[in-house]
């Protein structure tokens, strides 16, 4: 077992808008409030003008600008980001100072995405659904765990809110055209509000050639079919409680290099992929007029199947990945000091089959990772604070017909000094302890040389202007 610690084509774009339209009722003319800004990545609402850790928060607005077909594009030009897998849109990725793929979380409405196979798509949620995108740039696991060496990228999808303002009905179509691909992207919502719920659907579909290069010639496998749907209900329970249900479903199909980051050759063959990517979700939340409480639990599912077979000879692969998760934290007031303080953890199950001959088929096999973590926020001056925290994280795997079953636990500690200069300037000194626990595909897929060793610990420095 190995563990650790530690630009596009020219666009014409054409827009049709539905503004929320109408209903019923009439509503009195009331001044423009700005939302403020809470960061949910840090899973404690900072305010985005006094975080401790390294974070970007890219709106509404901004993702409009930059018009991104992928959701690493809409990261892309962040400073210490860079977009990974090439220029297909479908298997692009992030890397946060060096470090990508399964050392930087990826969350979707704080739900983790843990499909990483080789060089397979790992995004698959449509930009025009994306409401904001957080980044957390550096070590993250002493509040999510496994997998957040590098960072954290965290895409907070539209709700119906969104959409209708003060109405109780509305919507948006919107069509856009790419002429050096020919490609055609449509996205399309409706949202509603009943009494004391809230309703959205929505769907995209995208589909294009393959993408002109500079010197004329087309990329070859670059052209894809991508559609999708997503449904989500936000009741209002009363007051103090509030549930979201979210499902999501969407597929991609086309031709592509079984590495879509590089050209095709005589060992980087085309294959025929068909993804399939489903997802349902619910999020509770109390937070009663308390000082002690403030509570969110989310319970969630996640599968990713992709198929593949090699156009050359038909040789077929698939690889499954079904994810079981839960999340349970409160925050907790005690004058000036702030408590986050949790349990969370997740099973993913591993299903795959492998074509040809002398190709051993990976085990099914069964991964898990439940930990418990706390962070307290303490001033203790007019313009300093000091942050604690830590997680316990416990991780097992086991694999049909394989008798190596492991077990292992880490610790990962955090500590930041902050010094609030001025209202818009603070600098921090931070430490932290990062973790990350093997995929099941890293123990299993490629075969059993992951399954000895240990952790890895590295050590994080970071002083933030």
């Amino acid at each position: 077992m190995n563990t650790q610690r530690k630009t596009l084509p020219t666009l014409i774009q054409s827009v049709l808008l539905l503004s929320p339209l109408l209903v019923s009722t009439s509503h009195a003319q009331t001044p423009l409030e700005m939302e403020e800004i809470k960061i949910t990545a840090t899973r404690n609402a900072e305010q985005s003008v006094t975080p401790s850790r390294n974070i970007t928060v890219i709106d509404k607005a901004e993702l409009e600008q930059i018009q991104a077909t992928s959701v690493p594009q809409t990261v892309a030009h962040l400073p210490n980001v860079t977009l990974s897998g090439g220029p297909r849109d479908d298997v692009q990725n992030v890397n946060i100072r060096g470090l990508g793929d399964t050392q930087v979380l990826q969350l979707v409405d704080g739900v983790r995405q843990n499909f990483m196979s080789g060089h397979r798509p790992t995004y698959f949620l449509d930009p025009e659904l994306i409401k904001s995108v957080e980044v957390v740039k550096g070590p993250s696991s002493a509040l999510w765990g496994s997998g957040a060496l590098g960072g954290v990228i965290s895409q907070n999808t539209i709700h119906a809110a969104d959409l209708l303002g003060t109405k109780d009905f509305g919507g948006f179509i919107k069509q856009g055209y790419h002429s050096n691909s020919d490609k055609w992207l449509t996205t399309a919502a409706l949202a509603g509000r009943f009494e004391n719920l809230d309703w959205l659907v929505s769907s995209f579909y995208r589909d294009g050639n393959e993408t002109e290069l500079g010197n004329g010639n087309n990329l070859e496998g670059s052209a894809a079919r991508d559609k999708g749907v997503m449904a989500k209900v936000d009741w209002f329970i009363d007051d103090a409680q509030t549930a979201t249900f979210n499902l999501r479903s969407s597929e991609v199909n086309g031709e592509i290099p079984s590495n879509g980051a590089a050209e095709v050759d005589s060992s980087n063959f085309m294959i025929n992929r068909q993804n399939q990517t489903d997802h349902a979700s619910v999020d509770y939340r109390l937070n009663p007029d308390s000082d002690w409480l403030n509570v969110q639990l989310m319970l969630y599912w996640n599968n990713t199947e992709m198929q593949e077979y090699r156009l050359s000879d038909r040789r077929a692969d698939r690889t499954e990945i079904e994810t079981l998760g839960l999340n349970l934290n409160n925050r907790t007031e005690l004058g000036n000091i702030s408590f986050i303080y949790g349990v969370d953890g997740y099973q993913d199950k591993l299903t795959s089959n492998r074509g040809g001959l002398n190709r051993p088929t990976p085990p099914n096999a069964t991964t898990e990772v439940w930990g418990a973590f706390t962070e307290v926020h303490i001033p203790f001056a007019e313009a300093w604070r000091l942050e604690l925290g830590g997680r316990y994280d416990y991780f097992s795997t086991e694999a049909k017909n394989l008798n190596n079953d492991r077990s292992d636990n880490a610790f990962s500690p955090s500590v930041a000094l902050v010094w609030q200069t001025t209202d818009k300037l603070n600098l921090t000194l931070r430490y932290d302890e990062a973790f990350r626990a093997p995929t099941a595909e890293e123990l299993y897929t490629t075969g059993t040389h992951f399954c000895m060793g240990h952790f890895f610990v590295t050590h994080f420095w970071q002083i933030l202007i």
